[in-house]
This record gives structure tokens, C-alpha cells and sequence, in this order.
């Protein structure tokens, strides 16, 4: 369990080091050419970031073209802001976790010496 939640932990911390310049990316083109709800997930990936047109039909894929359709069409930047947020407070909360059972574990081991 402990693995896991490393795994998942350095999955968020590397994860916010890619969203960061990324939101930068999008307030950059915020400023200069599109508007907020221009800018959406599918015409990022497909007009803006082109090599990672893949991902919206990942998208699709895995969440159906009804709904993944819907999350195409969100804005871009709300979005990476949402995944910027819970991906830095679960990569904390797993952390925490890890913490939580380290100390567990070492406390326990030294009852089981004592003991």
C-alpha cells in the first residue's frame, strides 16, 4: 500500500510541474488571441498543442462520446485550474498517508522489541 500511494503521490507532484506551464500557456494565449470559452480542451489539444491531439481521442475512448464530448468542450483553463487544485491536495493526502504508516509501522516494530 505504501508503494501506491509513492507511486501516486509523485504522479501528482509530476503532473503540477507539466499543469503550471501549461496554465501559463493558456493565460498567454488568453491574452493575445482567444477568449475564455474559446479556449476549450478540444481546441487546445487539437490547435494549440497538436502532438497531444491524442488525448482527446483518449477522451472519447475511455469516457464515451457523450461525455467526453462534454469535457472537450470546457474551458481549458478552468479545467487545468480544477486538475492543478485536486491533483496538488491528493498528491498531499497520499503523502500524509505514507506518513501515517511509517509511523505506524515504526511504532509498532518497537512495541513488538519491547514487548
Amino acid at each position: 500500500m505504501r508503494s501506491g500511494l509513492l507511486l501516486l503521490f509523485w504522479l501528482c507532484v509530476f503532473t503540477t510541474v507539466v499543469r503550471v506551464p501549461l496554465l501559463g500557456y493558456e493565460f498567454w494565449l488568453l491574452a493575445t488571441a482567444e477568449t475564455f470559452s474559446e479556449l476549450t480542451v478540444w481546441a487546445l489539444l487539437t490547435q494549440h498543442l497538436p502532438f497531444l491531439s491524442w488525448v482527446a481521442d483518449l477522451i472519447t475512448a475511455v469516457l464515451g462520446v457523450e461525455f467526453g464530448g462534454l469535457i472537450l468542450a470546457l474551458p481549458a483553463t478552468l479545467v487545468t485550474i480544477v486538475k492543478l487544485i485536486f491533483g496538488t491536495l491528493i498528491g498531499i493526502w497520499a503523502l500524509d498517508k505514507v506518513r501515517e504508516l511509517d509511523a505506524t509501522h515504526v511504532s509498532g516494530h518497537e512495541a513488538k522489541l519491547v514487548g
